[in-house]
């Protein structure tokens, strides 16, 4: 299987606007965004979203009601990438106006892609994140934009991504005077992908992570785990099994699933659903999310 070939890029700033050395040295209001200069990048639209304003664009839905409506304030940024010169890529930036967490979370998407990921934007942002998302370089749910255009399926492989995040952590220092202090990837199915095509995830059985680490020292709180969090988190890390006779009944989550921890836990029936995805594994009973195991 060929691998997509890597581009360099070569560029020039014209300071007819402020260029990021200009921007470096401190915050700039949402609106000044507008007329911020990256390589290759024409930022379309910055603008401050009042809590609770936003609307998602087109037709995209997520659950019943309105799932924005408890959104923080935030200035949104849109742009445009052209790495290439049949590139099209669509990219938005979400910054926290207040109670940034300094931390960038990068989101994927699903399938063919096509779209940006609002939903998880949206949950990225009520957690205090920066984040970020992209269309991956075309519109539409199928493979048809890759026909005769090879630049569009490498924008879609791969650089689509790399772009968006590199734009996003130039964009978050310009808002905020400073850079963020670590970034993460949070995708599943062609977020996985992603994910694994930019080389962030390697081999999740290879990381010997122990959430001790992580006890409180004194009081609970939100960047500390309290015992029991401490044990709980060492059991899913562990395959499940039976306690009278010590066989294992099904395989661990891995180092790298935290994030999705919390629906697993709720959603009923998750528990079940992954035992019988086990090939050869009958599995009859209740349904069963985490937080019943």
């Amino acid at each position: 299987m060929s691998k997509f070939p890597r581009f360099g890029l070569c560029f020039v700033v014209v300071s007819v606007v402020p260029g990021p050395a200009a921007w470096a040295t401190g915050s700039a209001s949402c609106n000044e965004l507008a007329k911020f200069s990256l390589p290759n990048t024409t930022i379309t639209s910055a603008q401050v979203v009042d809590a609770g304003g936003f609307k998602a664009p087109g037709n995209q839905k997520s659950g019943v009601g309105n799932p924005y409506a408890n959104l923080p304030s935030f200035c949104r940024v849109a742009a445009t990438l052209a790495p290439s010169s049949d590139s099209d890529i669509k990219i938005e930036v979400w910054l926290p106006v207040e109670n940034w967490n300094k931390k960038l979370q990068s989101v994927g998407n699903g399938g063919w892609a096509g779209v940006i990921s609002y939903p998880a934007l949206a949950k990225a942002l009520r957690e205090g994140y920066a984040a970020a998302s992209t269309d991956t370089g075309h519109v539409g749910g199928s493979g048809s934009f890759a026909l005769g255009h090879q630049e569009k399926l490498i924008d879609f492989g791969w650089r689509s991504e790399h772009e968006m995040t590199v734009k996003a952590k130039a964009i978050a220092r310009a808002f905020y005077g400073n850079a963020p202090r670590l970034s993460y990837w949070n995708g599943s199915s062609t977020g996985g992908r992603q994910g694994l095509k930019d080389g962030l995830i390697t081999d999740p059985t290879e990381c010997n992570f122990d959430p001790k680490v992580l006890l409180c020292k004194n009081d609970d709180g939100p960047s500390c785990l309290t015992a029991p969090q401490v044990e709980a988190a060492k059991k899913i890390y562990s395959p499940g099994k039976n306690p009278r006779t010590g066989q294992e009944l099904f395989p661990s989550l891995v180092p790298g699933s935290e994030l999705g921890w919390g629906v697993q836990a709720h959603r009923t029936g998750a528990v079940t659903e992954h035992l019988r995805s086990i090939p050869g594994r009958r599995v009859q009973g209740p349904e069963l999310g985490l937080a019943d195991v």
